[in-house]
């Protein structure tokens, strides 16, 4: 792992991430090492980490949809930005506010970045 000014990051790539909610047994880590190095597997690897039963799991080279999913609304920002993705964010940008956008504060910005 390697450092920056902004912190530790590591140097690469990342594919099919997946978190779980225990530590996996040396075996499972083993299966799912031989499993995705392996051309010729017999199980699919999503299959083999679904029997893991990861909290969230990510293919990450899927490449993009072929359209957004539609979003919802679980905050506090009112029927204004149900169903909207918001355009596009970039950091310290300023945010929707009221009275267009209800629910969100006066001084509304994107993350800092």
């Amino acid at each position: 792992m390697a450092t920056s000014a902004e912190g530790n990051f590591a140097g690469g790539a990342l594919d099919e991430v997946a978190i779980y909610s225990t530590v996996l047994t040396p075996a499972q880590i083993l299966a799912h090492y031989q499993n995705g190095t392996n051309a010729s597997r017999s199980t699919p690897y999503a299959s083999l980490v679904q029997t893991s039963a990861p909290k969230g799991y990510w293919k990450l080279d899927d490449g993009a949809p072929a359209a957004k999913p539609a979003p919802g609304n679980s905050g506090t920002a009112g029927v204004a930005w149900t169903d909207d993705y918001g355009g596009d964010i970039a950091p310290a940008m300023d945010g929707p506010v009221p009275p267009e956008n209800p629910g969100f504060p006066a001084d509304n910005k994107s993350w800092p970045g």
